[in-house]
């Protein structure tokens, strides 16, 4: 028996949890900055909640029979068509629920860090537009694409007509708002293209922002299966599996977009903790090589130690502080390596003199 199953779960609940824990670090952050909750983390919480129910339903339709050819479903042809058409219609509501969250999220964000650019707010502006509109005209659509609409979700209705095909509205939807994550990862590089910052941290800012990338590529795979869709299929279980999953996949890494930007405190905590740590041992090291040196070499140093803690230096000079050190250290490690050679190339015997002296006395 073929099944896609097992790929389904897995890409669904990894990225999950890989959201959940964004979502989690973000408020995490905020706390540690003492900030307030503001609109971008409600709409990134109104976002995975939608994904939740996404992922929820994606569950419950996969124990249906969901990833599995029709001959190998335990349940009738009607009944799995209409289970088709029901969650369609609830996966879809989530779907477009949570990809705007995700988008107003990110660009409330941008409004708060790059809000003062005038040139700046005529772009959110434009982009929250055109997300919003996106998100109205397809829950519309998604709502009222039979007539009547409850004969989308009703098996008890049969519907008179529902004109809308699947395939081309997953291509044309998909299509709209994977423009708009273009537009979401163009205008912050822009912006901190502007900024005074060196240029390894603006790029280490701008890759925060640009892990929309990946979304972009689950919305590519969404416009094949788009593509790709068969409508006259009666293979209908089978045939939605590439759809539900990479639908799942996106929503959730768009939660991640939303929220990496924001968790930059909790990355500058974790290097801050790996400098301490290798600081700490720099100086366990120092602190041995330390002992190692002769009683003058060691006070030489202590005193150069002194000086420097005692009375404030520039930089330059406490560069040079430290290059002074070192050629001290070099110096008495040199002269501790060449008393260690000649001691060790002396005869362990009595000297010549002695040996002279005993011969005389013979």
């Amino acid at each position: 028996m073929e099944s896609r199953q097992p790929e389904v779960y897995g890409a669904v609940t990894i990225t999950l949890v890989a959201a959940t824990t964004a979502l989690v670090l973000r408020i995490i952050a905020r706390r540690m900055k003492k900030l307030a909750l503001w609109f971008d983390d409600y709409m990134a919480m109104v976002a995975w909640a939608a994904a939740l129910a996404y992922d929820i339903g994606t569950y419950i339709w996969l124990n249906l029979g969901l990833g599995l050819h029709l001959d190998d479903l335990h349940i009738s042809y009607d009944l799995a068509d209409h289970y088709r058409e029901l969650f369609q219609f609830i996966l879809e509501q989530a779907y477009t629920v949570s990809i705007a969250g995700s988008q107003l999220s990110l660009l409330a964000l941008y409004w708060r860090a790059f809000g003062p650019a005038l040139d700046s707010r005529m772009s959110i502006v434009i982009i929250a537009s055109c997300s919003f509109s996106w998100f109205l005209s397809r829950i519309f659509i998604v709502t009222f694409q039979c007539n009547p609409p409850e004969a989308k979700w009703s098996y008890s209705v049969e519907a008179v007509s529902c004109p809308i095909d699947t395939g081309k509205f997953f291509l044309a939807t998909v299509t709209a708002h994977l423009i708009i994550d273009v537009l979401l990862m163009i205008l912050p590089a822009w912006q901190i293209r502007k900024l005074h910052l060196p240029l390894l941290e603006k790029l280490s800012i701008t890759a925060l922002f640009l892990f929309g990338c990946v979304v972009c590529f689950s919305s590519a795979k969404m416009m094949i299966a788009g593509i790709t869709y068969d409508a006259t299929s009666d293979d209908v279980f089978w045939l939605e599996t590439d759809a539900a999953l990479w639908s799942a996949v996106e929503i959730n890494l768009s939660i991640i977009t939303a929220c990496l930007p924001l968790m930059r405190p909790l990355f500058q905590r974790l290097g801050c903790c790996i400098e301490r740590k290798s600081s700490e041992s720099s100086q366990r090291q120092d602190s041995y090589e330390m002992t190692k040196l002769p009683s003058a070499a060691r006070a030489l140093v202590q005193t150069l130690e002194d000086v420097n803690m005692r009375y404030p230096i520039t930089e330059r000079q406490r560069a040079a502080s430290v290059d002074a050190n070192m050629f001290w250290l070099d110096q008495a490690r040199k002269n501790m390596l060449v008393n260690s050679h000649r001691h060790a190339s002396e005869p362990s015997g009595p000297s010549r003199a002695s040996r002279g002296s005993s011969g005389a006395n013979k």
